[in-house]
């Protein structure tokens, strides 16, 4: 396999299935050289209030932000990964990835999906990917 000097990983909700994603991705692609990015991406949260929520609920993307950068900061620094290659996005998640893709010169973008149902949800990204798509199970 050849040497990607740019890798987006693409993280899910999930820390225990990012944790193995990652440690695969590690041992099967990273080199030395290998810039190593993280994207997390939620759906937008329509509340119908504004910025005025129920109890419990998210009421705009700071939050979002604020509740997943922890846990994403802790799992990349075990994988020598700088905080500052951590992005948290809102919206539609074909178009985010896309636009990271392109703004970071991304060579190759890494999704973990590992049922059938994790896959099927790929196919828009499978048809449209400006890079070279690896695939965890």
């Amino acid at each position: 396999m050849a040497a990607y000097r740019t890798i987006l990983f693409l993280a899910s909700d999930d820390s225990d299935s990012d944790e193995v994603a990652l440690r695969k991705l590690h041992k099967a692609i990273v080199t030395p050289t290998t810039a190593v990015y993280m994207l997390y991406v939620a759906a937008h949260h329509v509340t119908g209030f504004g910025d005025a929520t129920a109890r419990g609920h998210i009421a705009n993307d700071m939050q979002i932000k604020q509740e997943h950068f922890p846990r994403m900061k802790t799992l990349c620094e075990r994988y020598d990964i700088p905080p500052k290659h951590i992005h948290i996005d809102v919206g539609e998640p074909l178009a985010i990835v896309e636009r990271y893709v392109r703004e970071l010169g991304i060579e190759m973008l890494v999704v973990f999906a590992p049922t059938q149902a994790d896959y099927s949800k790929l196919v828009p990204l499978l048809e449209n990917c400006p890079c070279d798509l690896h695939i965890i199970r």
